[in-house]
């Protein structure tokens, strides 16, 4: 109901949540759908989904027949593929899985990579994911860019513009470039202070 007392909808639903964008959850015998502040039914025109998720920078994640898309506040469907599972978008990207691979999806509802991934880091972290394939790791970045020609056996997240990176049993560190810092890997590497970084060789 509004400020002037004025009943929203025609329609009496199951159940309700709250606005957020502009839109609302409603749900109708077992069936679950959105509403805008006018009374208008988001999907009606589509159709009405086994579950959806709330709304987050104008996208939604929706469940139908066991596969899950996204629906925009348009009330268009994302992506012509439905997937086995998603994550919500976090800046403007979100990991989708299909048929036990792994890649990410933008607000546009293109895939992100032409490659589909073994496993996939859950979001980005200073420009750049972890990917899995093969049981080596890289990193891909928001356009689909694979950062380095190798694969790595262990990789961590950029911290000021390097990450350390694992290569049989041996410790380096790598730009955002793709460019491995020292010729020389190492035992053990530690955590960059003042520029500078304890490294360990031949004990």
């Amino acid at each position: 109901i509004n400020t002037e007392g004025n009943i929203l909808s025609d329609k009496w639903f199951d159940d309700i949540n709250y606005f957020n964008d502009g839109l609302a959850r409603v749900v109708l015998n077992e069936k679950e759908n959105f509403i805008d502040t006018k009374g208008n039914i988001l999907s009606d025109r589509l159709k009405w989904f086994d579950g959806v998720g709330s709304f987050n920078n104008g996208i939604a994640k929706v469940l139908l027949n066991g596969k899950y898309n996204f629906i925009n506040i348009e009330g268009n469907i994302l992506s012509d593929t439905w997937f086995d599972r998603v994550i919500s978008f976090e800046n403007g990207l979100a990991k989708v899985v299909l048929n036990e691979k792994e890649n990410y999806i933008n607000t546009e509802g293109n895939i992100l990579s032409d490659k589909w991934f073994d496993e996939v880091g859950d979001s980005f972290n200073n420009g750049f994911s972890r990917v899995e394939l093969n049981g080596k790791n890289n990193y891909i970045d928001t356009e689909g860019n694979i950062l380095s020609d190798k694969w790595f056996d262990w990789i961590d997240t950029f911290d000021n513009g390097l990450a350390t990176v694992v290569f049989n049993g041996k410790h380096n560190f790598i730009d955002t470039k793709g460019n491995i810092l020292s010729n020389k890997w190492f035992e053990m590497v530690g955590i960059f202070n003042d520029g500078l970084v304890k490294v360990r060789l031949n004990g």
